[in-house]
């Protein structure tokens, strides 16, 4: 049976006892599924208190009858402005929510907890809308209000970390600062400074050295991610979050989060990524969610009208980039949980501490998230385990299109102020001669011809740019690291680093720059001058408390403050 819960104002003729209290609170905490139905003033909860004779509950809703397309009840309330503190007004309305579809996912959620319960994997929650008019057609809070293990809970509304499920915003927000589709991001060992010093790695503990954007976001590519959030600044990128309607990271919350924000380590709700991922088949529309239809009052219903928040050409090649299995290969091989007989986007994500698992998907038509974990904060699965949510909401959607008959076909459209050509796998720049690896990419005009590749003597040779020179020694690569012509720059420390000294005396500052336009490098720390040759990869004795360090290389110079605590 499905469960509503209703917010309502009660008036006694005797004051509450100590023993009415507690079930009041206990039923307010789940008081927060339909509260927009109502004015923002019955909507407002407040603990019972003890003597008093009103004090806003929550009413718990399950009887009700089903027609053939929609979901019906009786509401209770008790209007705190009635004259008669007994009265009752019964009115029927009908909800979004499809009780099939909402029978079948806690159907699935139930089957999964049980599977996996052994890996504490004992509550899950759900939500499903209608991209085309923010209808909500499934909302799963818990396995059960009367299930053990915080049944009460309302796992759609409660904050967790989304992980990498967040990353599809963040490289939309590339896109609308400029960024091209064939743009090359770096995925190699870096460090990012600030108060802290934060070494991102990858899922998988490997560099894959350059990759295109659409193979960074459909492989969820960790270094990628907070390289686009250094360069795009946490400030706008929090601001872009609180306009896709993450209120949950207004305040310092997304400021708090710091660089981690490109990973999901900063709580947001289900329902808040349910909404903010519909903006991507939604042609960059941010929907307003409802649940009633009909007759009821229209100032209770929340607004269904459509929020430009992105362009219509970002949505699309962001739906292009999450659809595309041939990218996702890198991290997820053949993923079977993303795929279904009908285009689809999925995201997945974990938490940092593997607390949770989040999926997100979404066809041209329908948008669904799924969380599983539990309630306590408990470390599940003991790795990212995010296929078990993913198949549910996979086989949620596909549930729905079953049924489902859309006359304007189910593929997601092409941009149109963008063309496919051919581009360098590695660069992404027009393909040379050299280029052993192409593929096809979005982009408004061609690009250059890629000059990483060349023949020589009729055998092609790679030079990357300067940047990647670690990770070529690293991995043994072919290759070799281009420096004549490359910017110099002062990969690590970087400006205003924090390093904290354990007492090791072994430790010591690591020292990496790349670029510049000979094989000699002139480094100046605390006025002291010494000579480097290539590579320039070195370190500098730890010692507390405000370093300077200047590299010269011909006529570039750069410099670097940091500190030894």
């Amino acid at each position: 049976m499905l469960n509503i819960y209703w917010k309502f104002v009660l008036k006694t003729k005797k004051p509450l006892s100590t023993e009415a209290v507690p079930k009041l609170q206990f039923l307010g905490r789940q008081a927060k599924l339909v509260q927009q139905l109502m004015k923002p003033q019955f909507c407002r909860h407040h603990d019972a208190p003890i003597g008093r004779k009103t004090a806003r509950a929550c009413y718990k809703i399950t009887g009700f009858g089903t027609g053939s397309d929609n979901t019906r009840l009786n509401y209770f309330s008790n209007s705190p402005g009635s004259s008669n503190s007994s009265s009752k007004k019964y009115a029927d309305i009908t909800l979004t929510v499809d009780i099939h579809l909402q029978h079948y996912i806690e159907g699935l959620i139930a089957a999964n907890i049980e599977r996996y319960h052994a890996a504490r994997l004992n509550q899950g929650a759900a939500i499903v809308i209608d991209n085309a008019d923010g209808a909500v057609l499934a909302w799963v809070g818990s396995a059960g209000f009367d299930s053990e293990n915080g049944g009460q809970i309302d796992g759609a509304l409660a904050l967790n970390q989304p992980g990498s499920s967040m990353k599809p915003f963040l490289y939309a927000l590339a896109l609308e600062r400029g960024f091209k589709p064939n743009t090359t991001l770096a995925d190699i060992p870096v460090s990012f400074g600030g108060g802290e010093v934060y070494i991102p790695q990858n899922f998988n503990n490997r560099f894959n050295g350059p990759v295109l954007l659409r193979q960074a976001l459909a492989s969820s590519l960790n270094i990628p991610a907070v390289e686009l959030l250094y360069r795009l600044s946490v400030k706008d990128y929090s601001d872009f979050l609180a306009a896709l309607g993450f209120d949950s990271l207004s305040g310092e919350a997304a400021a708090n989060a710091g660089l981690g924000l490109a990973l999901g380590n900063a709580p947001v709700s289900l329902v808040e990524l349910a909404r903010a991922f519909s903006v991507f088949p939604n042609d960059g529309n941010l929907t307003r969610l409802h649940y009633t239809r009909g007759s009821f009052p229209a100032s209770a219903k929340a607004d269904a009208g459509k929020e430009r928040v992105l362009s219509q050409d970002t949505a699309r090649i962001i739906c292009s980039f999450l659809s595309d299995k041939d990218a996702r290969y890198l991290a997820f091989g053949q993923a079977r949980n993303f795929n279904a007989d009908f285009p689809l986007i999925v995201k997945t994500g974990t938490a940092n501490q593997y607390q949770s698992i989040v999926a997100l998907a979404a066809s041209r038509r329908f948008t669904g998230a799924v969380w599983m974990g539990n309630f306590s904060g408990e470390t599940v699965m003991g790795k990212t385990g995010s296929s078990i949510p993913a198949a549910i909401v996979r086989d949620s959607l596909v549930f729905l299109h079953t049924n489902f008959e859309e006359t304007g076909g189910l593929n997601f459209d092409e941009p149109e102020s963008f063309v496919k050509i051919p581009v360098c796998a590695v660069s992404g720049l027009a393909p040379a001669e050299a280029c052993s690896s192409v593929l096809y990419e979005y982009a408004r005009e061609p690009p250059g011809i890629c000059t990483w590749h060349r023949m020589e003597n009729g055998t092609p040779v790679t030079s990357y740019p300067a940047e990647y020179q670690s990770w070529l020694l690293a991995s043994r690569r072919e290759g070799a690291a281009e420096h004549s012509g490359g910017e110099l720059l002062i990969v690590t420390p970087r400006d205003n680093f924090v390093f904290f000294a354990a007492g090791d005396p072994n430790q010591a500052v690591p020292v990496e720059v790349s670029g510049g336009a000979f094989d000699e490098l002139r480094v100046f720390y605390d006025g002291e001058e010494r000579v480097v040759r290539r590579p320039f990869k070195f370190f500098l004795p730890l010692e507390k408390g405000t370093h300077t360090l200047s590299a010269r290389c011909g006529d570039e110079i750069r410099r670097v403050r940091f500190t030894v605590e």
